[in-house]
């Protein structure tokens, strides 16, 4: 049983290199080559990272409202210094990853589909739902839908995130989220081969973790040096898995070729959408200025000469009464300064169309988008985010893919462990394990964009395709459906228990009342 499964994943895996490795002996042959005098390698890396850091940092502090114009300084002492920062930086990344993931993702193993292909034909319909069943409790107990919105916001800033996965002392599966900051991405060509987390401990102590696809490696950096920690009692610690235990959500792919081990796509603050809102921030911030200004003119006094108490006291009771000395005229009055605003207006839309414009917003804040819009003034709306999406979801396929091959390859590790297999040989055997092996392959998913509906609209579409296409397609369309599955076990419960022949549905009712019966059990209640 399984031949054929444990095939295709030893094939896959003998291609890797991993999966052989003794608890506490080695680690792979690329952390072999970062290891070479004296960790030369990983020093490059990280000394590369440092200098990548200074461009992710800057979209950070301007995603967090650090911007430039809360450090400017008034040109004389007394003028007015507003310094407003409306933060559209974090408006364009809310706005990208709530459309792509504001709802859940929805994971499934269709039985029927998978019991049709040949490389199946030897796996228990059972075993399916168990593999269900268990990935499924791995990604509710690691809150997955918060893991994944995180590393695609940390992405959509830093051009990557990545996401770690672990045991605890108990063999459950914990995984999560790491800023570029903190886990550096290597590859090779387009495949992971490390993750490098780098942090500091409580005592200051620079510490490093590497993961490759046989165990975890612990350093320590000691004055200019790097050494393994000595406080891993089992140092490299094998992971049992025959992969990296990582996955990694990139931002697309920069232009101008990069030719680095770095895995890092691009930022959706780059320099150019700062500047936008630089420009943006200076405007306000100088109207305001100038409503200051405007709204305290100099008070002009020809003629007169008050003491500073008169003119204190005219200020204070908001009365000017003067009396011109005898043979002047005396004229007294406030400066003011009249400009229209309409320029400074038409400026600031101008520069806010522009950075929506440049970051495929949509303008979800103008006339036109309020009120009962139909779908397709919705679809109009939404078009440039939409086509942005289309680009983003081939590398968050890919994020998720690569999450769902770590967490079935978790599961077998943990069964075979609750089996008393030896995890170290679980991979590395000649001959499948007397246990159910997961393929990953028989997960499937989906990912349904957060675009606002019309009901009305959506409703008469279903009804339209009700009898054509099938009922859990139809499902899938509605969105605070979250599980399909659920949601039709829970209609035919409610049709089961129905008390009466509903007479527009008389074929559905015998149906429904077949399977009743033969749920039944033909025992004697008596014996």
């Amino acid at each position: 049983m399984f031949q054929k499964v444990w095939g295709w994943i030893k094939g896959l895996f003998s291609r890797r290199k991993g999966g052989d490795v003794e608890v506490g002996t080695k680690w792979d042959e690329k952390t072999e080559i970062l290891a070479k005098d004296e960790w030369d390698k990983l020093k490059k890396i990280l000394s590369e990272h440092r200098v990548l850091l200074n461009e992710v940092e800057k979209a950070q502090e301007y995603h967090d409202g650090e911007f430039k114009i809360l450090k400017r300084k008034p040109k004389r002492k007394d003028d007015p210094n507003h310094r407003l920062a409306p933060n559209y930086a974090s408006l364009i990344i809310g706005m990208k990853s709530s459309y792509m993931l504001g709802i859940p993702i929805a994971y499934d193993v269709p039985k029927g589909i998978l019991m049709q292909k040949k490389r199946n034909e030897d796996v228990p319909e059972e075993v399916f739902e168990q593999y269900k069943e268990e990935f499924m409790e791995v990604t509710e107990e690691n809150d997955d839908h918060a893991v994944t919105m995180e590393a695609m916001n940390d992405g959509l800033i830093a051009g990557a995130a990545t996401v770690l996965f672990y045991f605890n002392d108990n063999w459950d599966i914990k995984y999560q989220v790491y800023t570029f900051n903190e886990c550096i991405p290597v590859v090779e060509g387009r495949e992971l081969k490390q993750a490098i987390r780098t942090y500091k401990n409580e005592d200051g102590i620079e510490c490093i973790e590497i993961y490759d696809s046989q165990a975890v490696t612990y350093l320590i950096k000691d004055e200019e040096q790097y050494k393994k920690d000595p406080s891993k009692k089992v140092n490299p610690a094998a992971h049992h898995l025959p992969v990296v235990p990582a996955a990694v959500f990139i931002n697309g792919k920069k232009a101008k070729p990069h030719f680095s081990r770095i895995a890092q796509g691009v930022s959706e603050l780059g320099p150019d959408v700062r500047s936008i809102l630089d420009e943006y921030s200076r405007i306000v911030s100088d109207n305001a200025n100038r409503m200051d200004v405007f709204c305290d003119p100099y008070l002009k006094l020809i003629g007169a000469l008050p003491s500073t108490d008169d003119v204190d006291e005219m200020r204070r009771r908001r009365v000017i009464a003067m009396k011109a000395k005898q043979g002047d005229q005396a004229d007294i009055g406030y400066i003011e300064y009249s400009q229209e605003s309409g320029g400074i207006e038409a400026h600031a839309t101008r520069i806010l169309d522009d950075l929506f414009q440049t970051t495929s917003t949509p303008k979800i804040f103008k006339s036109e988008a309020v009120g009962n819009l139909s779908s397709v003034a919705i679809r109009q709306l939404y078009t440039p985010l939409d086509n942005e999406a289309n680009e983003k979801e081939t590398w968050l396929n890919k994020f998720i893919r690569q999450k769902v091959i770590v967490i079935t390859m978790m599961l077998n590790v943990r069964n075979a462990v609750q089996a008393g297999i030896d995890p170290a040989t679980l991979f590395s055997s000649e001959k499948p394990p007397d246990m159910p092996i997961y393929d990953w392959r028989w997960m499937y998913w989906d990912v349904k964009r957060n675009l606002p509906q019309n009901d009305k609209e959506l409703a008469e579409t279903l009804i339209k395709y009700k009898g054509t296409l099938s009922e859990r397609t139809l499902l899938k369309q509605i969105s605070y459906v979250e599980d399909v599955d659920e949601e039709m076990a829970q209609k035919r419960q409610e049709a089961l228990d129905q008390p009466r022949v509903p007479l527009n549905n008389i074929d559905g009712y015998l149906d429904n009342l077949d399977a009743k019966i033969a749920g039944r059990s033909m025992d004697d209640d008596e014996t």
